[in-house]
Protein backbone atom coordinates (compact mmCIF):
# COMPACT_ATOMS: atom_id res chain seq x y z
CA UNK A 1 0.00 0.00 0.00
CA UNK A 2 2.84 2.47 0.89
CA UNK A 3 4.03 1.64 -2.56
CA UNK A 4 0.94 2.27 -4.81
CA UNK A 5 0.64 5.85 -2.72
CA UNK A 6 4.54 6.31 -3.33
CA UNK A 7 5.77 6.33 -0.11
CA UNK A 8 9.23 6.12 0.73
CA UNK A 9 10.05 3.32 3.48
CA UNK A 10 12.68 1.37 4.94
CA UNK A 11 11.92 -2.55 5.72
CA UNK A 12 14.35 -3.22 8.51
CA UNK A 13 14.09 -7.49 7.82
CA UNK A 14 16.34 -10.70 9.98
CA UNK A 15 15.33 -12.59 6.78
CA UNK A 16 17.84 -12.47 4.22
CA UNK A 17 15.48 -13.86 1.36
CA UNK A 18 12.89 -11.20 2.33
CA UNK A 19 15.50 -8.27 1.96
CA UNK A 20 16.64 -9.74 -1.42
CA UNK A 21 13.02 -9.36 -2.65
CA UNK A 22 12.05 -5.82 -1.00
CA UNK A 23 15.25 -4.76 -2.53
CA UNK A 24 14.44 -6.99 -6.17
CA UNK A 25 11.83 -4.81 -6.28
CA UNK A 26 13.77 -1.45 -6.08
CA UNK A 27 12.79 -0.35 -2.13
CA UNK A 28 14.96 0.38 0.62
CA UNK A 29 15.53 -2.99 3.02
CA UNK A 30 18.14 -3.09 5.35
CA UNK A 31 19.08 -6.97 7.05
CA UNK A 32 19.32 -7.28 10.96
CA UNK A 33 17.29 -7.01 13.91
CA UNK A 34 15.71 -3.76 14.65
CA UNK A 35 16.07 -4.42 18.49
CA UNK A 36 19.69 -4.40 18.48
CA UNK A 37 21.24 -1.02 19.25
CA UNK A 38 22.59 0.77 15.48
CA UNK A 39 19.89 -1.20 13.60
CA UNK A 40 17.53 1.47 13.69
CA UNK A 41 20.08 4.51 13.44
CA UNK A 42 21.21 2.73 10.54
CA UNK A 43 17.94 2.73 8.81
CA UNK A 44 17.49 6.88 9.71
CA UNK A 45 14.40 6.47 11.94
CA UNK A 46 15.51 9.69 13.20
CA UNK A 47 14.04 11.38 9.88
CA UNK A 48 10.98 8.53 10.02
CA UNK A 49 7.48 10.28 10.32
CA UNK A 50 6.22 6.25 11.57
CA UNK A 51 7.26 2.85 12.66
CA UNK A 52 5.55 0.73 11.88
CA UNK A 53 6.29 -2.91 13.85
CA UNK A 54 5.26 -6.10 13.13
CA UNK A 55 7.19 -8.99 15.24
CA UNK A 56 5.33 -10.74 17.37
CA UNK A 57 7.41 -10.45 19.95
CA UNK A 58 6.15 -8.45 23.17
CA UNK A 59 9.90 -8.22 24.23
CA UNK A 60 11.44 -7.17 21.16
CA UNK A 61 8.84 -4.91 20.37
CA UNK A 62 9.32 -3.19 23.42
CA UNK A 63 13.24 -3.16 23.02
CA UNK A 64 12.20 -1.33 19.64
CA UNK A 65 10.28 1.21 20.68
CA UNK A 66 12.06 2.06 23.52
CA UNK A 67 15.37 2.20 20.82
CA UNK A 68 13.53 4.31 18.33
CA UNK A 69 12.19 6.77 21.26
CA UNK A 70 16.18 7.18 21.75
CA UNK A 71 16.58 8.42 18.79
CA UNK A 72 13.54 10.25 17.99
CA UNK A 73 10.99 10.82 20.94
CA UNK A 74 8.36 11.97 19.14
CA UNK A 75 8.20 9.35 16.15
CA UNK A 76 4.63 8.10 16.04
CA UNK A 77 4.05 4.05 15.89
CA UNK A 78 1.82 1.61 15.17
CA UNK A 79 2.43 -2.04 16.73
CA UNK A 80 1.22 -5.47 15.98
CA UNK A 81 0.33 -7.21 19.42
CA UNK A 82 -1.22 -10.85 20.40
CA UNK A 83 -2.59 -10.20 23.46
CA UNK A 84 -5.47 -7.58 24.80
CA UNK A 85 -3.15 -7.09 27.97
CA UNK A 86 -0.17 -6.07 25.60
CA UNK A 87 -2.42 -3.62 23.47
CA UNK A 88 -3.33 -2.06 26.39
CA UNK A 89 0.25 -1.69 28.13
CA UNK A 90 1.48 -0.15 24.53
CA UNK A 91 -1.78 2.27 24.07
CA UNK A 92 -0.45 3.30 28.12
CA UNK A 93 2.58 3.88 27.38
CA UNK A 94 1.52 5.92 24.00
CA UNK A 95 2.58 4.32 20.85
CA UNK A 96 -0.14 5.68 18.21
CA UNK A 97 -2.02 2.03 17.27
CA UNK A 98 -1.53 -1.12 19.19
CA UNK A 99 -3.43 -3.41 16.46
CA UNK A 100 -4.78 -6.63 17.76
CA UNK A 101 -4.77 -9.34 15.45
CA UNK A 102 -7.27 -11.48 16.43
CA UNK A 103 -9.50 -8.61 16.87
CA UNK A 104 -8.32 -7.24 13.24
CA UNK A 105 -9.01 -10.55 12.06
CA UNK A 106 -13.03 -10.72 13.58
CA UNK A 107 -13.55 -7.16 12.18
CA UNK A 108 -12.72 -8.25 8.62
CA UNK A 109 -14.83 -11.20 8.92
CA UNK A 110 -17.55 -9.32 9.76
CA UNK A 111 -17.77 -7.00 7.43
CA UNK A 112 -17.50 -9.90 4.94
CA UNK A 113 -20.12 -11.62 6.33
CA UNK A 114 -22.31 -8.61 6.16
CA UNK A 115 -21.62 -7.34 3.10
CA UNK A 116 -22.45 -10.91 1.53
CA UNK A 117 -25.35 -11.14 3.18
CA UNK A 118 -27.20 -7.98 2.51
CA UNK A 119 -30.52 -7.65 4.26
CA UNK A 120 -30.21 -11.77 4.40
CA UNK A 121 -30.58 -13.12 8.15
CA UNK A 122 -27.43 -14.02 9.36
CA UNK A 123 -27.06 -17.91 10.40
CA UNK A 124 -25.35 -17.92 14.02
CA UNK A 125 -24.37 -21.04 15.97
CA UNK A 126 -24.56 -21.44 19.43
Amino acid sequence: MLDERSLPCVVIERDRRIVDAVRERGELALFGDAARTGVLAAAHVQRARLLIITTPDPFQTRQVLTLARQLKSTIDTVVRTHTAAEQKYLENVGVGRAVLGEQELAVSMAEYALAALEGEPALTSG
